[in-house]
């Protein structure tokens, strides 16, 4: 027996439209969540690459450095 009784057996149509509301109300905050993840993967991301590769910002003096003496 499941705690929920089915609309069929209660004769009461209100009990599947809340659930329904429920659902996707879950699937909402599911969507929001896999976005933000999402967001915060791709800024790890880019931060890391741009950790890796010094070329990306080179300071002043590596130019200067770089000039013919």
């Amino acid at each position: 027996m499941s705690p929920f009784p089915s609309p069929a057996t209660t004769g009461d149509s209100s009990w599947g439209l809340f659930h329904t509301i429920e659902f996707a109300l879950g699937l909402m905050f599911l969507a929001v969540l896999a976005s933000a993840a999402g967001q915060i993967l791709i800024v790890y991301c880019i931060v890391s690459a741009s950790r890796r590769s010094p070329t990306v910002a080179p300071s002043p003096t590596n130019e200067l450095e770089m000039l013919p003496a």
